[in-house]
């Protein structure tokens, strides 16, 4: 019986080892990573809140947007910013069918994290509107030559409080 029990010992301390190993070389070796790319949306000195809530027309606001890259490799995106209400966001599928209003292009190296410090101003026709200002992630793939949509964007809503005195 004794020599049962050291050998049902060995063979879970193998299974154990094996698995352990096996973790290891999928966390050095990158067998199970994840490859995504990342959006927030930081405040004018690249910090989480104090967003702004109220706006006057053709007001700038300084908002910081930060891009992580962890696809693999390089991209060359742009965000673009549009101004929408509730039923015009964008969805994980398909972009905001409104308008563009300013594009910023960077390139993102893999394993980079760029914080890129935007001016945005909201136009007259939205004044006494609550609006989304709406920030989506475009990244350009160079072998069909045109910028895809990635399904990744952000969204603040503001109150147009009119014109300042």
């Amino acid at each position: 019986m004794d020599i049962l029990n050291q050998e049902v010992f060995m063979v879970l301390t193998a299974i154990v080892l094996i698995g352990s190993l096996i973790a290891l070389f999928e966390m050095n070796l990158g067998w199970s990573r994840e490859h995504y790319i990342a959006l927030s949306l930081l405040d004018e000195r690249c910090l989480m809140g104090g967003y702004p809530r109220r706006l006057f027309v053709d007001m700038n606001v300084t908002l910081c947007i930060e891009i992580y890259d962890n696809l693999g490799y390089p991209v060359y995106a742009k965000i673009v910013y549009k101004i929408a209400g509730n039923n015009t966001l964008p969805t994980h599928d398909k972009p905001s069918p409104e308008k563009d209003i300013k594009e910023y292009k960077l390139l993102v190296d893999n394993g980079e994290t760029i914080r890129l410090k935007i001016n945005v101003s909201v136009p007259r026709e939205y004044a006494y509107r609550r609006i989304a200002l709406v920030f989506e992630l475009w990244i350009y793939d160079p072998e069909a030559e045109e910028w895809v949509y990635t399904g990744r964007w952000l969204h603040l809503y503001v109150h147009v409080v009119g014109v300042p005195v």
